[in-house]
């Protein structure tokens, strides 16, 4: 994670696209969408011309150890939304045949669950990663200059 973030970071551009093209990867990783991730981040940061790279580390928050708390919160908002009969609590007749012969019974509630998690989400992520870019990116400039104008800064008992 703290590569990711260094990386995220040092990408090129400003802090604001690269905090968006974040966000968007965050958000988009809250829809059912699965395997759809990376493209439909790349195309929103794309067309909202936000950074694209950081669309796609931000898809990492979409992984095997958060997508159970993703679904099982995303059915339930949806659940809610769109009033399914069970009260927020999957269907009781959960079973691969289920999912095999009505894949919407599941997939539509995490659909119209995602949008308003999906939308926080993106505001969780883009104001704080802005300013976190922008932080790091001076301290990143400070310290370049320093090293052009002193030369390597060494610390102490490493003199030669």
């Amino acid at each position: 994670m703290r590569y990711l973030g260094h990386r995220l970071a040092r990408l090129p551009g400003t802090p604001n696209s690269i905090a968006g093209g974040l966000a968007f990867g965050v958000a988009v990783s809250f829809t059912p969408l699965i395997g759809l991730h990376i493209l439909l981040a790349i195309g929103l940061a794309w067309a909202a011309r936000f950074n694209v790279v950081a669309a796609v580390i931000g898809t990492a928050v979409g992984n095997p150890w958060t997508f159970p708390l993703i679904w099982l919160l995303t059915y339930r908002v949806g659940g809610w939304l769109i009033g399914t009969g069970h009260g927020g609590e999957p269907p009781p007749d959960l079973s691969l045949q289920m999912l095999m012969e009505r894949p919407w019974r599941l997939f539509m509630p995490m659909l119209a669950g995602s949008a308003p998690i999906s939308i926080l989400a993106w505001l969780a992520f883009f104001w704080p990663g802005r300013y976190l870019v922008t932080v790091y990116q001076q301290n990143r400039r400070r310290r370049l200059s320093a090293r052009r104008r002193f030369g390597p800064l060494r610390e102490k008992g490493t003199e030669r």
